[in-house]
């Protein structure tokens, strides 16, 4: 959230509906990059999964909601707010909120210091090879496991 409320610009960075300027520049997709490898080293650390990450990946670019749409808060209250959905009231509902929530979660005082070794550094397959048969593949066979009932995964 706070990325729209301090101003980052999405519209110019992300070449949202214009084609891509001398501004563009991923920052957004690289930022959630490294909240994923965050998420994977202290899963327990963060309220959500990586599944949230995501989606908010693939959101920030499918113009479906009026949040990422402008380059400030100011543009998207006076532009697109009255005529849009924000994807936080869809994503904090209830019934959504269960999608993405972290059952493991635990507050944790102090910092958290992850390591930078490449060793540690985990390939974010699900977004990365998302449009490749390979992520295909692999996204098929993850929801074929979540489909399987939790007493036949036991005995896999």
């Amino acid at each position: 959230k706070e990325w729209c409320s301090f101003g980052h610009r999405f519209r110019t960075r992300l070449a949202l509906g214009e084609p891509p300027s001398g501004e563009y520049s991923p920052v957004f997709i690289q930022w959630l990059e490294c909240v994923y490898q965050l998420v994977k080293q202290a899963p327990q650390s963060f309220e959500f999964t990586p599944s949230f990450l995501l989606r908010l990946a693939n959101e920030v670019f499918s113009n479906r909601y009026g949040t990422f749409l402008c380059d400030c808060e100011q543009d998207r209250q006076k532009m697109v707010a009255p005529d849009s959905i924000s994807f936080w009231s869809v994503v904090l509902r209830s019934e959504d909120k269960a999608t993405w929530q972290n059952p493991d979660y635990q507050p944790r005082r102090g910092a958290m210091v992850p390591s930078i070794t490449q060793a540690d550094y985990f390939v974010w397959e699900e977004y990365w090879w998302r449009f490749h048969p390979r992520g295909q593949q692999m996204a098929s066979i993850k929801a074929a496991y979540q489909t399987v009932p939790p007493p036949l995964l036991a005995t896999i």
